[in-house]
């Protein structure tokens, strides 16, 4: 089982990915978070906005989809389509910032986050497959989360 380890300083708009303490990638996000560029094992990939009114991604690799990212309406559920599959990603703990990916009914990654404090950082274990294309949907997955987290974060602002 390959884990990799993600961390987001406070105030800071990137977010590095890693194994074992080597760099593998980072995700920067604009200030809207309308566009993303993800960059892992030195090939860049773009996360667009599917429209001004619509909640989902596109994730482009040389302007070509390569996946999409959905995001449930009133859960907190987000499916990502990669790869001619559907993968699932879940909040698996009420209390916990713990999500849990499934594919084909089955749980393949969880991802973590242990502190929010001074930024985020955490992990994201594999328990299944272990190749380059589930990498880079963790990640996708990593990155999903990120964008729910930071507009419950705004809606609770603009509430109060």
């Amino acid at each position: 089982m390959k884990t990799i380890q993600f961390l987001k300083k406070a105030f800071s708009k990137t977010t590095d990915f890693s194994i074992e303490n080597n760099p593998i990638g980072y995700a920067k996000f604009d200030f809207w978070d309308s566009r993303i560029e993800m960059y892992l094992d030195g090939k860049k990939y773009e996360l667009h906005k599917k429209g001004f009114w619509k909640q989902g991604f596109y994730v482009l690799d040389n302007q070509q989809v390569i996946a999409e990212i959905e995001f449930a309406t009133w859960s907190q559920k987000i499916m990502i389509r990669f790869d001619l599959k559907t993968f699932l990603l879940i909040k698996s703990s009420f209390w916990l910032p713990k999500y849990d990916m499934i594919l084909d009914d089955k749980k393949i990654i969880e991802i973590r986050f242990t502190s929010q404090f001074w930024g985020e950082e955490g992990y994201i274990n594999f328990l299944d497959e272990n190749s380059d294309k589930i990498k880079l949907v963790a990640l996708i997955g990593q990155v999903a989360i990120n964008i729910q987290r930071r507009r419950a974060a705004a809606a609770a602002a603009s509430v109060g």
